[in-house]
């Protein structure tokens, strides 16, 4: 459901006029190459249950909300390259979290394979920067939604 997602995604920037053609080609590849990874992820990866705790299948299908639309929308959207194809289910999984405040996935991925002891979120929902995802800032964009 989620490579369907995100490959649906692709062919809206592909169909979506106004940003370079260069850098349309660029996000559509990602996405395209974000599909075929998230294809072969198993079924209880990490962010995949992070998608699943904020509710992204609740409906029956994976709809992880308008700000998890932007993020996949705006993937390599940029001049240079920014991450690898893995880093967008990671993305999405911060995006829309349940949660507030509590590490990424791949922070505590990093976290359990070092042994280390993760930090908690505070009380009322503060975090400390560096250790917990802070919740992202969400604005239209008027290239990704008319």
């Amino acid at each position: 459901m989620v490579a369907h997602f995100v490959r649906a995604q692709a062919w809206w920037r592909l169909d979506t006029p106004g940003v370079s053609a260069i850098r349309v080609a660029r996000c559509v590849v990602a996405l395209l190459d974000a599909a075929a990874c998230i294809r072969a992820l198993p079924e209880d990866h990490p962010d995949l249950e992070e998608l699943d705790r904020a509710g992204c299948f609740a409906t029956g299908g994976f709809d992880p909300g308008d700000a998890g639309v932007a993020v996949a929308r705006g993937w390599e959207l940029t001049d240079e390259p920014t991450g690898t194809t893995q880093d967008l289910l990671g993305a999405v999984a911060v995006t829309v979290s349940a949660e507030p405040g509590l590490p990424s996935p791949g922070v505590r991925r990093v976290t359990e394979a070092s042994g280390a002891i993760p930090a908690a979120p505070l009380p009322g929902g503060y975090s400390l920067p560096g250790r917990a995802a802070p919740r992202p800032a969400y604005a239209a964009d008027t290239v990704l939604y008319n």
